[in-house]
């Protein structure tokens, strides 16, 4: 991510159920008027979803979305099957599962 983009909102949710809790983070990055997403879980922070860099009408939309997919969080059991429920979401090819440098700090 370039550098000039600041952290400028992250939360923590509790995912799954019984021997499949976990946490899942949100992080939300500004830079002036362009924002972007990056969700991971902070036991594997190899495997990230990152989203498209947007404006601010967009970044609200995926917020949403992503509270949507949160309220599942029953079902949801790790990073992987929280991107396979964007692939059923109108913002689907906005965000994109990545593997990153495990030494990256969140």
């Amino acid at each position: 991510m370039n550098t000039d983009f600041k952290l400028t909102e992250s939360c923590k949710y509790s995912m799954g159920e019984k021997h499949y809790k976990w946490e899942l983070y949100t992080a939300l990055y500004q830079h002036y008027d362009n924002y972007c997403y990056v969700i991971f879980d902070k036991e594997d922070t190899e495997t990230v979803i990152r989203s498209s860099i947007v404006s601010p009408k967009t970044i609200n939309a995926f917020e949403q979305n992503i509270l949507d997919i949160i309220a599942k969080g029953n079902r949801i059991e790790n990073i992987n099957d929280f991107y396979n429920e964007f692939k059923n979401t109108f913002y689907s090819d906005s965000f994109k599962l990545e593997t990153v440098d495990s030494k990256m700090k969140w």
